[in-house]
């Protein structure tokens, strides 16, 4: 750790209390989710049981968090105008979502009280818990506590999926040639392993982890295997789109042993990632590579010709209500678009999407100060841009708190490190 970073750890710890809470209200916000399907795919517990409790216990973390900050006179990071742009956003997607559960004749896909908690109990509450000014301390325990939460929660995946194979469950045929399971799908199975390399390569890339320890590689290749077994196209381009944006930054600071040193990780992972996923292919019967071709083939399969046609439905929705939107779902097809941004444009029209775009270039400035700055908060902003991108192809407001709590996470973070790490309350 830099001589600045243990002088800011010194200055926090003397400075200000710590909120005890805040790491495990980050770790479960990502691996609530995964970790309780999972154990209730081991134990045979509902999942829908499990899901509720989780996502309890991470709003309850959220408030707490929150409480915790009032009581220590922490102050909220942010821009006046990420603040306003947030409470505009939020404002309009309440109002689209009231009015869809109360007043419209059209069928929505869940129940009423799904889009409700979702929307609030994993979005906007902890999202407004995240924008909390933290200590690099806090910050630090929470990067190494999600860290070891995907180690845990990708191998008891693995796990899953091979018992499965074991009693001889046709899972791969069940989800297409993709690593999945009845309460795990593939796009979340992606989505851990995704971060759980991004964070590990980020770290060697940026001089705070040696390369070619048993820890980086073993956990690079975890997160790799996930990744590729769940033959996932949206977590894979994030965590490029990532890496890439990591290297450009980088990049423009002229750290010549920095770069090098990223382009080795970059690359090794390139062709680990190559070699693996011919191997899940050609021995597992995956459809990782088949599926990845088809980004560069221009041929759809059945899953993405859906997704245009929703697309072009939702567009179309869109237009003919371009300043309020018309509903938070695709009504014909009872779907969303699969893009963020498009489907809040569809669901609050420009009222939405103008303060969405607000946050999320306010976001991405932060995120790539972050990584630019080289410090031990480059993480977060590589995690952010991941989510970004991600969502962007396979995402939608309600059910995207990862991304939520990431933006406000990045935003904070590089707030706190410009007040000098003393997020107390004048």
């Amino acid at each position: 750790m830099a001589e600045s970073d243990v002088m800011s750890n010194r200055s926090a710890a003397r400075f200000v209390a710590p909120i005890r809470t805040f790491p495990w209200f980050f770790v479960l916000v990502f691996t609530a989710y995964p970790l309780g399907a999972i154990a209730a795919q081991l134990t045979g517990v509902d999942n829908r049981v499990v899901s509720v409790a989780m996502r309890g216990l991470v709003l309850l973390l959220a408030c707490a968090v929150a409480g915790a900050a009032f009581m220590r006179r922490r102050e909220l990071g942010g821009t006046r105008a990420f603040w306003v742009a947030g409470l505009v956003f939020w404002t309009a997607y309440s109002m689209r979502l009231f009015n869809d559960l109360l007043l419209s004749v059209h069928p929505l896909l869940k129940a009423p009280s799904e889009y409700v908690t979702f929307t609030f109990g994993t979005c906007v509450v902890p999202m407004f818990a995240a924008m909390l000014r933290t200590t690099p301390g806090e910050r630090d325990q929470a990067r190494v506590w999600l860290t070891r939460a995907l180690i845990v929660a990708c191998t008891g995946a693995i796990v899953v999926e091979v018992l499965s194979l074991a009693r001889g469950e046709t899972v791969l045929d069940l989800q297409g040639g993709r690593l999945g399971s009845a309460t795990l799908n593939p796009i979340s199975l992606g989505q851990m392993g995704a971060i759980l390399a991004s964070l590990v390569v980020a770290r060697v890339a940026i001089g705070r982890q040696p390369l070619l320890s048993v820890f980086s590689l073993s956990a690079t290749a975890l997160g790799l295997a996930a990744l590729l077994g769940s033959a996932s196209r949206g977590p894979m381009v994030a965590l490029v789109v990532a890496l890439m944006a990591l290297a450009g930054v980088r990049a423009m600071e002229r750290f010549g042993a920095h770069i090098l040193r990223l382009a080795l990780v970059v690359g090794l992972v390139a062709v680990a990632s190559i070699y693996s996923a011919r191997y899940f292919e050609d021995s597992l019967g995956l459809s990782t590579v088949s599926r990845v071709a088809l980004l560069f083939s221009g041929a759809q399969d059945e899953s993405s010709a859906e997704r245009v046609r929703v697309i072009r439905r939702a567009v179309a929705g869109f237009e003919d209500s371009p300043l309020v939107g018309y509903g938070i779902e695709e009504y014909s097809s009872r779907n969303y678009p699969h893009n963020i941004l498009l489907d809040a444009l569809m669901s609050t029209g420009l009222a939405g999407g103008i303060p969405i775009i607000v946050l999320f270039a306010i976001g991405t400035h932060a995120a790539l100060r972050l990584m630019r700055s080289g410090s031990v908060d480059a993480w977060l902003g590589v995690v952010f841009i991941q989510l970004l991108i991600e969502t962007m192809l396979s995402g939608d407001v309600w059910e995207s708190g990862t991304l939520w709590v990431a933006l406000a996470a990045t935003v904070a973070t590089l707030a706190s490190r410009g007040a000098g790490q003393s997020p107390v309350a004048s």
